[in-house]
């Protein structure tokens, strides 16, 4: 009805804003370069992407966060291809970073590509479906129940990170979790000790994501990539 109106309910949406946002306007405002037909990705070979990710390439596995958490090329990130996957890249990863993809085949690799292209992710060099990789054994991230992950918590085994957006810590928190939203990973991902940590978040796909960012740095980490706080909560009491 109004301009205040709609003032409030945006600034009331407590999501936080994609990181790649504050680049957009920038390159809006000063017209980015015509490219014409949207890039496409070229094949790559195992040695390849191999190569890519020795030469700092940010090799980003689209798979989903359960395959990922089974095997996936050591030292790649896992983000789950779905309706976030673009915000994501932009909290996690470095604007406009060089990229390569692990994906299911070609399709998504094309479809991902485009769509990193239009908010201003333009250095994809190429995919690889997992189904050809045979390089260097897979890694994997180690993997807990819901049942497991409250033990951990109620014991304090290993530190638990809750890494839910701030609003949801807030609505539902997790006591004895450390709180360190995802959107803010590349902040707080060198504060961490030496110690194995358990990731959480809602459902497990963002404890997932993080859990393989801190793996790629060489950290040591588990994983509920089937589950979240709500469930913690349940069987805790």
């Amino acid at each position: 009805d109004s301009y205040e109106t709609f003032r409030s309910l945006q600034l009331a949406n407590a999501v936080p804003v994609p990181g790649y946002y504050r680049h957009m306007a920038p390159i809006n405002r000063s017209g980015p370069r015509v490219f014409g037909e949207p890039p496409r990705p070229p094949l790559l070979a195992s040695a390849g992407l191999s190569q890519l990710l020795a030469a700092g390439t940010h090799v980003v596995d689209t798979r989903t966060r359960f395959d990922h958490a089974a095997a996936h090329v050591a030292g790649s990130v896992g983000i789950e291809d779905g309706e976030s996957l673009l915000a994501y890249v932009g909290w996690l990863l470095p604007f406009n970073a060089p990229l390569a993809l692990v994906t299911y085949g070609p399709e998504p690799a094309d479809r991902l590509t485009t769509d990193l292209f239009r908010i201003g992710y333009e250095e994809v060099r190429g995919y690889l479906p997992f189904d050809r990789w045979d390089g260097q054994r897979p890694a994997a991230l180690a993997v807990v129940t819901q049942e497991e992950a409250a033990h951990i918590l109620e014991t304090g085994r290993v530190p638990v990170v809750d890494v839910r957006f701030a609003y949801e810590q807030d609505l539902e928190p997790l006591p004895g979790a450390l709180r360190r939203p995802i959107e803010t990973i590349t902040a707080w991902a060198e504060t961490l000790g030496d110690e194995r940590v358990l990731l959480v978040c809602a459902s497990g796909q963002r404890a997932t994501m993080a859990g393989s960012l801190l793996q790629a740095r060489g950290r040591d980490v588990a994983v509920l990539a089937d589950g979240g706080a709500s469930d913690i909560r349940r069987i805790l009491g």
